[in-house]
């Protein structure tokens, strides 16, 4: 995307970023210059709900995922 105030995140399988699973599609991979986190490792386990706010937070921060981006989905 090549802008600093934009973030495309790639919230698919760790398979699916890879490549090593293209789930029937032409190319499989990641998008160039996507970040990824996939989305199940937003969710508690257990309880089947998202982690506490503080937690995903810092997830995605490490990942510069910040409030003055525009996050798109993929």
């Amino acid at each position: 995307m090549g802008r600093p105030d934009r973030v495309l995140l790639d919230v698919r399988s760790d398979n699916e970023w890879t490549g090593t699973n293209a789930m029937g599609t032409k190319r499989g991979g990641r998008i160039p210059s996507a970040v990824h986190l996939e989305w199940t490792n937003t969710v508690d386990s257990t309880t089947k709900q998202f982690k506490p706010a503080a937690v995903l937070h810092e997830m995605f921060q490490q990942i510069e995922v910040t409030p003055d981006k525009a996050v798109t989905t993929y």
